[in-house]
C-alpha cells in the first residue's frame, strides 16, 4: 500500500506591515509568566527586549490545510533584526552563515498572550498543545554565537478571522504601515473583498 502523501500547507493570503520596533515583546502561555521558574521559562515562551538598532515587520497570513481535512488557519508572523535584515528574514531567507534555532511555544491552559511594550492580548485557543514558534537567526563569530534577529509566529484560534486577526495587531502594535512586496500581495481591492 502506498502511502498518502503529506500536503504542504497552501498560502492563501500573505500581508506584511512595518510596525514600530517594541522594546519589549511577550508570548506564551499566561501560566507560565506567573508560575514557571525564570531559566525553565525561556524554553516555553518568547520574551524579548530588544536592541533600540531594530526594526520590525508583522506579517498576517492566511493558509490552506490539508492534514485533518481541508480547513483554513490564519497565523501571526513578528520579524524582528537589524534594518535591511529584516526585509530579508520576511522574504523567508537568511544568509549563507546563519542557522535558525526554533522552539515550540506551547500552552497548557488553552491560552496565549501576545504583549508589545505595555498593550497585551490574550487569545483563548480552545485547545493545549503547540500553537507557534519562536526561531533566533544566528551565526558563529570567535566561537561565541551572536544572535542576528528573530521571528516568532502563532496560529491563531480557529474562530478568529483574518479581519479580527488584523484588528488585534493594529490594537497590539503601533505605526502599523502596509508594505508592497513584490508579485506576494493581492491588490487592497481584492484583499478588501475578501474580508467580507
Amino acid at each position: 500500500m502506498e502511502k498518502e502523501k503529506q500536503l504542504e500547507p497552501k498560502l492563501l493570503r500573505r500581508e506584511v506591515f512595518r510596525v514600530k520596533c517594541p522594546k519589549r515583546i511577550v508570548v506564551g502561555d499566561p501560566y507560565y509568566f506567573e508560575t514557571v521558574p525564570p531559566e525553565r521559562l525561556k524554553k516555553l515562551v518568547a520574551d524579548y527586549t530588544l536592541p533600540k538598532s531594530y526594526e520590525a515587520r508583522l506579517v498576517l497570513s492566511q493558509y490552506e490545510m490539508h492534514d485533518f481535512g481541508v480547513y483554513q488557519t490564519n497565523a501571526v508572523q513578528i520579524y524582528l533584526a537589524q534594518g535591511k535584515d529584516v526585509d530579508v528574514y520576511v522574504a523567508e531567507k537568511m544568509y549563507a552563515d546563519q542557522h535558525i534555532d526554533r522552539r515550540k511555544i506551547g500552552v497548557d491552559t488553552a491560552r496565549y498572550i501576545i504583549g508589545i511594550d505595555e498593550r497585551l492580548e490574550e487569545f483563548h485557543t480552545g485547545a493545549d498543545g503547540y500553537w507557534g514558534d519562536a526561531c533566533e537567526y544566528s551565526h558563529t563569530k570567535n566561537e561565541r554565537k551572536q544572535v542576528d534577529g528573530m521571528m516568532i509566529m502563532m496560529t491563531m484560534p480557529e474562530e478568529v478571522s483574518v479581519a479580527a486577526m488584523k484588528q488585534s495587531m493594529y490594537g497590539l502594535f503601533e505605526g502599523v504601515q502596509p508594505m508592497r512586496i513584490p508579485g506576494r500581495q493581492k491588490s487592497a481591492k481584492k484583499q478588501k473583498q475578501q474580508e467580507r
